[in-house]
């Protein structure tokens, strides 16, 4: 049986050689991530999905049997731009309910004859307090049954 270019001498070198490139690069695609996404935390996120894709990939031999990648620096961040972009996409998918839910939560643009009815009543009890009431400041010594009292009139 054949050793893979994992198992080989050969296959050490180049893995250690990919680790020192991901140790080197990892600042850099963090940051365009973090550029990509709007921010650091969630570019953070995205540096580890992307770099843990690109393991995986050179683990499993995604790239062909053996095969070195000729520009290892693009070839990461292209990963990383994708991750980026799938994370954006996900992002975007998870805030269209909440969109919907803020609208309905402004306005409700079929009200009931009930609702209109209870918000006339308080309306009308609103502009019955007395103007003196908003004139004099609220102190401590004011009790909170005389307050409650004041309010009701």
């Amino acid at each position: 049986m054949t050793g893979t270019p994992q198992n080989s001498p050969a296959g050490d070198e180049s893995r250690a050689e990919f680790e020192r490139l991901i140790g080197e690069l990892r600042p850099k695609l963090h940051r365009y991530c973090a550029r990509m996404t709007g921010s650091a935390i969630d570019g953070e996120d995205v540096a580890q999905e992307a770099l843990a894709k690109a393991v995986e990939a050179r683990a499993t031999n995604d790239l062909g049997a053996g095969a070195a990648i000729e520009r290892p620096e693009a070839w990461l961040f292209r990963i990383a731009h994708n991750t980026a972009l799938d994370f954006l996409r996900r992002r975007a998918r998870a805030e269209e309910p909440r969109a919907d839910e803020a609208m309905a939560m402004i306005a409700d643009p079929v009200d009931t004859a009930e609702q209109r009815q209870i918000a006339a009543a308080s309306f009308r009890s609103f502009m019955r307090l007395p103007v003196a009431l908003s004139r004099r400041p609220l102190t401590p010594s004011v009790a909170v049954p005389a307050l409650r009292s004041m309010l009701q009139r």
